[in-house]
């Protein structure tokens, strides 16, 4: 894939790469996203666990959502974002 497709390309769709990938794409760059899993989110993720009806994140990230400028900077919540506060944190 050697053309100029792109004015940037980004390894890696985890929480960083889609960060950075809205606001280049904000300010008017072509910007693609190559991620080797099946789906976009990296530490977002949950995934089935070994225990059978359960499901957790193997990366558990701990993101403060709620005070970060991308949340309204994206109108995230606008977008279907809903932030889920569990009852224990750890």
């Amino acid at each position: 894939m050697a053309d100029a497709s792109f004015d940037a390309v980004l390894i890696g769709g985890g929480v960083n790469g889609l960060i950075l990938g809205n606001y280049m794409a904000r300010n008017g760059m072509k910007v693609g996203i190559f991620e080797k899993n099946p789906e976009l989110g990296g530490a977002l993720c949950s995934h089935s666990t070994p225990a059978a009806g359960f499901v957790g994140n193997p990366c558990a990230d701990m993101i403060g959502w709620w005070r970060s400028p991308v949340y309204t900077d994206f109108q995230l919540h606008e977008r279907g974002l809903e932030i889920i506060f569990p009852e224990a944190i750890m």
